[in-house]
């Protein structure tokens, strides 16, 4: 559901975006992608935050109750 909130801002705003993107680079996929300012945002738990900030991506940190 945040992956879909995400997205909704970035379209509310006018933006473009993908989601599960491969990264040529080095075969990551990114959750989200933001194609006007090429940012990108990975949705965790607890696993991969350490991955995700090495990576230079800003970490949505889901909460589970």
């Amino acid at each position: 559901m945040m992956k879909a909130s995400v997205c909704y801002d970035i379209q509310k705003s006018g933006g473009e975006f993908i989601t599960e993107a491969c990264r040529n680079d080095n075969g990551d996929v990114v959750d989200v992608v933001n194609l006007d300012s090429g940012e990108e945002w990975e949705i965790v738990n607890t696993h991969g935050i350490e991955k995700a900030v090495v990576r230079g991506r800003q970490i949505i940190r889901i909460h589970k109750s």
